[in-house]
């Protein structure tokens, strides 16, 4: 469901994604087109994440934080 928060002029999506949580984001648009089209690549993504186990994309830093979570040993800078 495509709507727009009062005062602001970017669309909203929001639905339950296939795993059953409430997903609520922003389309970061005030083109319609443009966040029906983002909406439906979202769900896309999530429907083959949860169903066909393909891994979400993550950034450059979110790889690097998870990382260093997973990893006892912190590298040391030596100069």
């Amino acid at each position: 469901m495509l709507y727009r928060r009062p005062n602001s002029k970017q669309w909203w999506c929001r639905f339950t994604a296939p795993n059953g949580k409430e997903v609520r984001r922003t389309t970061k648009t005030s083109n319609k087109k443009e966040a029906l089209e983002f909406e439906a690549l979202l769900k896309a993504s999530l429907w083959r994440t949860q169903h066909l186990g393909d891994k979400p994309r993550m950034t450059w830093k979110q790889a690097v934080v998870k990382w260093l979570g997973e990893t006892k040993v912190l590298p040391t800078m030596q100069n």
